[in-house]
């Protein structure tokens, strides 16, 4: 039953980080390919410091990390990455309108950011080029 066990939450932590890394992706091309001009003048009227280098550090972070987190590299430094981006996300621009997406809430960026804190905690799983290099301590590992 543990080997089962093993078996779905590596399944499932595969399926996760690929799914979400590559909707990070999506949103990094989204932003590259809608240019800086809709973002900018947002970040600068609610505050944020040099926007345009938050901006493109966003769309860095997003187009790489995106790759980065589905194949599995370097899984809970990215992780930990987007996990800083969507906090500052919610602090910065969403949370003055509550929690409900559709106001401009926090609901969407919260649930990347929990999501991208399980992968902290977790790491890649054994799918992922991070188990290839780093590896697993021995009870870690599926039974052979």
């Amino acid at each position: 039953m543990q080997q089962f066990l093993k078996v779905v939450e590596s399944a499932v932590l595969f399926l996760a980080r690929v799914g979400f890394g590559a909707l990070m992706f999506l949103h990094g091309w989204h932003r590259i390919t809608q240019g800086s001009g809709e973002y900018v003048p947002a970040l600068t009227a609610v505050g944020l410091p040099y926007p345009t280098v938050f901006f493109w550090g966003t769309v860095a972070l997003e187009l790489g990390g995106g790759v980065l987190l589905a194949c599995g590299v370097l899984t809970r430094l990215v992780a930990a990455a987007f996990v800083a981006e969507f906090v500052m996300t919610i602090l910065w621009l969403h949370w003055w309108n509550g929690w409900d997406v559709m106001a401009g809430g926090f609901e969407y960026a919260g649930i990347l950011a929990l999501l991208a804190l399980v992968f902290v905690a977790f790491g890649g799983g054994i799918v992922a080029v991070d188990h290839l290099i780093f590896g697993r301590p021995k009870d870690d590992q599926l039974a052979a």
